[in-house]
């Protein structure tokens, strides 16, 4: 393919789902980024569509009701270790609980 006939192809997200939201509200946050971006990898490597859209949204859930950036980091590395036995559904329950 020559320069001349390639071409950018745009992939859109819609900007209301909570994965967006959550990326969005964490890149504002320095405390956040590093350890969100660890607990991401680890958990968007194999993880559907579906499931990490319902994660995403319990992880904003806790950031709405103020819990606080130590309650984040927290229910990220819980996701992070709970995942492998339990799956994703079980930390996003505590997350939404």
């Amino acid at each position: 393919m020559s320069p001349s006939t390639a071409r950018l192809r745009l992939i859109e997200t819609p900007p209301d789902r909570a994965v967006t939201r959550l990326h969005r509200l964490v890149r504002q946050r320095d405390v956040l980024r590093a350890d969100f971006r660890t607990a991401w990898d680890s958990i968007a490597a194999d993880c559907a569509d579906a499931d990490l859209e319902a994660w995403a949204a319990a992880a904003i859930e806790l950031a709405f009701v103020n819990a606080g950036p130590p309650c984040l980091l927290a229910f990220w590395r819980a996701s992070s270790a709970l995942r492998a036995q339990f799956g994703l559904a079980v930390p996003t329950a505590f997350g939404h609980a």
